[in-house]
């Protein structure tokens, strides 16, 4: 901090307001790290830096975090609803809050908030009931039931499964908790009321992490529901609304139950009134304002203005609304003369590009940059003109810093400086308190733009300053795994189809508890047709997958023991080994044939790259090196790459466009719809502008004219792109010199133009792109067959994302639509059916007249329907409502509000794509699910609906998919129509059947009749199980027992016997049963063991297919035993041997088998 900026804020006082002249607002987090520095080091109070949004508010505070380490930075957010909404703030938000508030009664000094003009103006609870942190440490004497009694007034929320922040779970002497301030839940170890031991854990994988020591605890919610706060609010609610008494609000609190939108009625929890964030800052506290902020505050004031009379215009409630009684601004927000008292505290620095020549300034002389992308011309590229930056910095003895979002565009700079002549480089993965003045700085950081500090003489380059502005800053991976997230939508429910994978589909009915012979086990109850019933063990739950609901329409089921289902099995296995046998073979030609590997281009290629307006994520740089090995390489391409929309899928292909296009061959990029071609087209001109190379489309829509130039272009070699349809497919158009054909969704495509893309692979380099996911068995027997590149996390960062489920209310629609339209956007309506679609339509007209509203179904004509799609693309009109037509297709950028009307009639998978469809860049947007009058609606819709809400990372949507939970099937992954035998036998049968296929015919085995996939039946007289009072929640247990089924190796048995101990305590002994049985279960798979029998008379053992690896050895051993040991006419052993107990005799069948497991051995050597 220069000796002047520190001079001027000190003879700053309390309630001066003074301007920073000549300074762009993205410099500000450099100068509040200086002077919260020096507070820190001089004792003098906070420092608050207020951002304009929710998003800058973010990149303020990772750009402090970064550049100042040694400070305490908290964010302060807003929160992330309306004025006067029908929904509460997140939980998260929530929590942030109060964590924010907490420190500050405990200490202010040296502390920095960054917070908005929003999170200011929202009132907190008074300064009295925010608690201070409780701190619970290891070995410390805790009362359990009290504890629990102060996580529910701390407005923790107590569930079965932790997995969210501000949730708690108690477990016989183990207590789970998300604490509000944490990265990761904390787990308690009690013995009685001895917390003997703190641990943190996974909340995907529910493992333990690591031990601490102690661990502090913050409020979650700014609403408590403790019984003052009831009936406070119960008095004040009357009061304020004498005629409220039966509103849902006021029956929800007052029987202690949450309400969607009770934090708009935060001042009637509390006797007193509320407070604000300032009044818990001290005095010496220094306000750091954007330039924007006085335009800021008024906006906010209207804002809340209007929705608040908004409310109290809206008094002709349809039968389809819950009363909403607002109460006054004031009470609520900081507004209009409100503000002057809060302008008061502290001393306000202000940013100001320009010099207003008023009042109290300094100039920081920080001088920002224009882009260098948006300097460039025909003879100054962006790389001359960055050289020369950096040559004039040196020359005048200055520092040069240059910073990227990731390495790899760290990399990049570092490479074209180096072409320009420019060598010596400093790397860091840190921010130095001084740089080196003799090298270029290179550092992978979060700071967002550049400047340069005249008086420090310091150049400070980021990415966007050379290459233009990115629309994500980060590329890092979700902390939480979505597969684990969305684990518990696999539970089974009552009424599911289920396929047993030897008796067929049948109809789960429920997991029972049977006892036979003074031993209980558990069991799944499936029904068959003529309500026959199949009694499933726990442990053989492997042999159980589940139908998906869109299989489900129109499916029977089986008859048990008919011979149909077994018929429909075999037919299925031929056709998936015939089809196996095709990849191999194709596999085999493609490895033997060779082309002359593409030529790496230099320069150009990485200012292409670095066009790209995202920073990639790990898994899409993946597939960019992967295709660009195959490019490179002598043989020629057969990729698929593999990801949702919007993940990134197109930026792989526009860079394998260059690679081929800048080497002199010719490129296709075929797509299956007209629209598709022209948002393709238009994105690779876009991207291509300004190189050298030539792109054309070629579709329905291209003039005849056009059209002809396009083909003579191609057959002459002057067109190196062509984008379109299936007809640059025909083999009327003739291609100079053609190496790649990008193909988008091939199974999209009908069979003759598969036929030709088939063609097509033998001769030039395939790269496939597509969205229907890959299962995970079919992706690793896949190996060496197909090239294959997953993304599986999109670049954009779709937390943007905010959904609500709520009733219809006309209030936020309104402002919904209006607020999209303000800002220049349009807005998706769903509906589930085209009945009902017009009055939807003309109810929207009469809410928000200003508004442009079409309507789009499947049953319109193709060309119609076309039209109205491209005309909303074209931003001609924007609300649209429509069927689930808008699930797969073009992409509208500016499209970033959604309303999904009833929908509980979805699907979650399907709601996942439709949700999809918005929150491409920055902008933030917002999903509306809205669900019957009431909340009417099944327990598995709300559910659904419940999952979709939590789940604002999109790379979930991905893994819903992937796992094939609610989905209409898998799409055309190998290039043969799937569908028709998906149907008989199920998605996830079908693919553990190819999977089998696949590896059968890799191994060379052809015996359709082997099937090794057998699962043992034990009978051993012994209880194994998993019992209610150790794990008391059923669906919980089905998903444990789920996992046990499919244990197969020792390590995986005892890893989960760990996770158990870990999350449930004590193994019970029944538990450890179970875990020797699955155990025993595997090693009768190894040893092709079929029955185990125990009874009076001993234990009765039976091969599978009468075969076992070693039959002299066998043999020989029998009779080594005589009267111990007999074979049966029916090649079954007989082990005469009686047992005390269980436990004993299972015991002794594990020594057995060990020693059978020997004998085996034997003759394999």
């Amino acid at each position: 901090m220069s000796q002047k900026f520190q001079a001027f804020i000190k003879k700053l006082k309390q309630g001066d307001h003074a301007q920073l002249k000549h300074i762009d607002d993205h410099t500000l987090p450099f100068l509040v790290a200086d002077a919260a520095a020096e507070a820190k080091k001089h004792g003098n109070g906070a420092t608050v830096l207020v951002a304009s949004n929710h998003s800058q508010m973010t990149e303020f505070t990772n750009i402090l975090r970064f550049i100042a380490p040694q400070l305490t930075v908290l964010p302060f957010p807003a929160w992330d609803v309306q004025p006067y909404d029908r929904l509460s703030a997140d939980a998260d938000v929530q929590a942030q809050r109060m964590r924010v508030l907490s420190a500050l009664r405990r200490a202010t000094q040296g502390l920095v908030i960054v917070t908005t003009v929003g999170a200011m103006a929202t009132k907190v609870p008074p300064e009295k009931h925010i608690g201070l942190s409780l701190q619970l440490k290891a070995g410390q004497q805790v009362n359990r039931d009290k504890l629990v009694t102060e996580m529910t007034e701390a407005g923790y929320r107590r569930v079965n499964t932790v997995m969210e922040a501000g949730e708690f779970a108690v477990r016989g002497a183990l207590m789970d908790i998300f604490p509000s301030s944490a990265a990761n839940p904390i787990r308690l170890d009690f013995f009685d009321n001895d917390l003997e031991e703190i641990q943190t854990f996974d909340p995907a994988s529910q493992r333990s992490i690591d031990k601490v020591n102690a661990i502090d605890l913050f409020p979650a919610s700014e609403v408590v529901l403790s019984e003052e706060a009831i009936s406070q609010f119960r008095t004040s609610y009357r009061s304020n609304f004498p005629q409220g008494m039966k509103d849902p609000l006021y029956v929800d609190i007052s029987e202690g139950r949450s309400s969607p939108s009770m934090g708009h009625y935060l001042p009637l929890f509390y006797p007193e009134a509320l407070s604000t964030l300032a009044s818990f800052l001290p005095d010496e506290t220094t306000f750091f304002g954007l330039s924007s902020f006085t335009r800021a505050k008024t906006l906010w004031d209207e804002q809340v203005r209007d929705a608040y009379e908004a409310r109290k215009e809206i008094e002709d409630l349809s039968n389809d609304e819950e009363p909403y009684r607002p109460l006054p601004p004031e009470l609520l927000y900081v507004t209009g003369n409100g503000w002057d008292d809060l302008l008061d505290r502290g001393k306000w620095l202000f940013a100001s590009f320009e010099d207003k020549g008023e009042g109290k300034a300094f100039d920081p002389a920080l001088e920002s940059h224009l882009t260098l992308a948006s300097q460039k011309t025909a003879d100054k590229t962006i790389a001359k003109l960055l050289a020369e930056k950096v040559r004039k910095q040196g020359t005048a003895g200055g520092t040069v810093v240059i910073s990227a979002f990731s390495l790899s565009s760290i990399e990049r700079i570092k490479r074209i400086l180096q072409e320009e002549g420019i060598h010596g480089f400093a790397s860091y993965e840190y921010w130095p308190e001084e740089f080196d003045k003799k090298l270029v700085n290179l550092v992978v950081s979060p700071v967002t733009w550049g400047f340069t500090d005249n008086e420090k003489q310091v150049l400070l380059f980021t990415e966007q300053d050379i290459f233009g502005e990115k629309q994500n800053t980060s590329a890092k991976r979700q902390r939480r795994k979505a597969e684990e997230m969305i684990h518990h939508f696999s539970d089974l429910n009552p009424g599911d189809l289920v396929v047993h994978a030897e008796h067929g589909i049948g109809k789960f009915v429920d997991l029972r508890t049977m006892e036979t012979g003074g031993q209980k086990q558990d069991y799944i109850c499936l029904e068959y047709d003529k309500g026959d019933k199949l009694y499933v063990p726990v442990v053989a739950l492997d042999l159980l997958s589940r139908y998906s609901s869109e299989e489900t329409a129109g499916s029977k089921v089986d008859r048990l023991g008919g011979a149909a289902w077994q018929a429909r099995k075999a037919k299925v296995k031929k056709r998936l080994l015939d089809m196996a046998e095709d990849l191999i073979k194709t596999a085999a030609q493609r490895a033997q044939r060779t082309r002359p590997p593409y030529q790496k281009p230099e320069g150009l290629y990485d200012e292409f790259c670095a066009g790209f307006p995202y920073v990639p994520t790990p898994e899409q740089q993946q597939a960019i090196d992967d295709v660009e090995s195959d490019l490179f390489s002598g043989q020629p391409m057969d990729r698929l790459v593999v990801g949702d929309v919007g993940f990134g899928k197109t930026e792989v292909a526009l860079r394998a466009a260059f690679v081929a296009a800048a080497d002199g061959r010719q490129v296709a990029v075929v797509v299956p719809t007209t629209l598709l071609a022209r948002q393709h087209y238009l994105e690779f001109k876009r991207r291509f502008a300004g190189m050298p190379i030539n792109v054309k489309g070629l579709s329905r829509l291209t003039a005849g004219k056009e059209a002809k130039e396009v083909k003579e272009g191609l057959k002459k070699g002057t067109v190196d792109i062509v984008v379109g349809t299936h007809a640059i497919l025909s083999k009327s158009i003739e291609f100079n010199n053609l190496g790649l054909v990008v193909i988008d969704e091939e199974q999209r495509f009908g069979v003759a133009h598969k036929e030709r893309m088939k063609e097509l692979r033998s001769t030039v380099d395939v790269l496939t792109l597509t969205a229907t996911p890959i299962p995970r068995t079919l992706h690793m027997s896949m190996s060496g067959l197909k090239e294959l590149s997953t993304i599986t996390t999109p670049p954009v960062d779709r937390l943007a994302i905010r959904t609500f489920m709520m009733g219809f209310d006309s209030k936020v629609i309104r402002e919904a639509i209006q607020r999209e339209i303000h800002r220049n956007g349009q807005v998706y309506v769903v509906t589930p059916r085209v009945n009902g679609m017009n009055s939807l339509a003309q109810k929207l007209r009469e809410l928000v007249p200003e508004a442009k509203i079409r309507t789009a179904h499947g049953q319109m004509d193709k060309s119609s329907l076309e039209n109205i799609m491209s005309d909303f693309y074209d931003g001609k009109f924007n609300v649209l409502v429509a069927t689930t037509i808008i699930e797969s297709g073009l992409d509208v950028p500016t499209a970033n509000t959604m309303i999904v009307h009833r929908s509980d009639s979805f699907g979650l998978a399907q709601l996942y794509q439709l949700r999809g469809r918005v929150g491409r860049g920055k902008t933030r947007a917002y999903a509306y699910l809205l669900i019957p009058p009431g909340g009417r609606m099944t327990e598995d819709a709300h559910k659904r609906l419940q999952i979709l809400s939590k789940l604002d990372h999109i790379g979930a949507g991905f893994s819903l998919a992937s796992f094939d939970m609610d989905l209409r099937g898998p799409g055309n992954i190998l290039g043969s129509e799937q569908s028709g035998f998906i149907r008989e036998v199920g998605f996830e049968l079908y693919n553990q059947m190819l999977a089998d296929a696949i590896r059968k015919r890799k191994s060379g085995e052809g015996d359709l009749e082997v099937d090794d996939a057998f699962t043992p039946v034990l009978n051993l007289g012994l209880t194994y199980r998993i019992p209610e009072e150790y794990v008391d929640d059923l669906a919980t247990r089905m998903r444990l027992y789920r996992r046990l089924s499919s244990l197969s190796s020792v390590e995986d048995v005892t890893d989960m016997q760990n996770e158990l101990i870990d999350r449930f305590g004590k193994l019970p002994p029944e538990v450890e049963a179970l875990f020797k049985v699955v155990a025993l279960r595997n090693k009768c798979r190894e040893l092709n063991i079929e029955k185990i029998e125990t009874g009076d008379k001993g234990v009765l053992i039976g091969f599978y297919k009468d075969t076992f690896a070693n039959p002299d050895g066998l043999l020989h051993y029998i009779l080594a035993h005589p009267g111990v040991m007999s074979l049966r006419a029916d090649q079954k052993v007989l082990w005469h041997r009686r047992w005390p107990d269980g436990v004993s005799r299972l015991q002794a069948i594990e020594r057995l088998l060990e020693e059978f497991k020997d004998l085996a051995a034997k003759k394999v050597a």
